[in-house]
């Protein structure tokens, strides 16, 4: 199918949600959708683990393994799982078939294991409902983008949850 074609599928179908629901999804701005994708990446841990750092250097260590265990989990499963994203990526090499591969969603795997770790740090029942509201946009975000779809994200959020909730509760230091 052309790129044409695929751009007039989608504004039919926009159209068509439209007229049932009376919901647009164009009436919210891409940029807003980029923004909530940027907290899917690694730089939202870093003020975690300079705080922990000068409080409870044992913890920011344990945190620090959680992240790389969820980095390197989700990668090896990228590379050898071969589902693409919705819209392909060239995969020429190892960097890009990373790249190019969508389950499981790396974002949505990182935002979980923040919001578990925050959630399970503050003991705060506010912050965790800030942490799902965070999840579901990223979530969102990368789906909106056509990044991944629900299944990646559900992967991602299934990966990173378990990941983060047995690097917090299982006393491996």
């Amino acid at each position: 199918m052309s790129r044409w074609r695929k751009i007039q599928k989608e504004l039919i179908s926009q159209a068509i949600l439209k007229q049932k629901t009376g919901f647009n999804p164009v009436a919210i701005p891409p940029a807003t959708f980029f923004t909530f994708s940027l907290f899917g990446l690694p730089w939202i841990f870093v003020p975690l683990i300079i705080y922990l750092l000068k409080f409870e250097p044992l913890l920011a260590l344990r945190v620090s393994l959680i992240i790389i265990a969820n980095e390197a989990i989700c990668g090896i499963i990228k590379l050898f799982y071969k589902k693409e994203r919705p819209v392909p990526m060239p995969a020429k090499n190892l960097f890009q078939t990373y790249l190019a591969r969508g389950f499981p969603s790396v974002h949505t795997a990182r935002i979980a294991v923040f919001a578990i770790i925050i959630s399970n740090l503050s003991k705060n029942p506010a912050v965790a409902a800030a942490g799902a509201l965070m999840i579901t946009a990223v979530a969102s975000s990368r789906v909106y983008l056509k990044k991944h779809d629900w299944a990646d994200v559900a992967g991602g959020l299934l990966i990173g949850g378990a990941i983060a909730a047995a690097g917090m509760f299982v006393n491996f230091l």
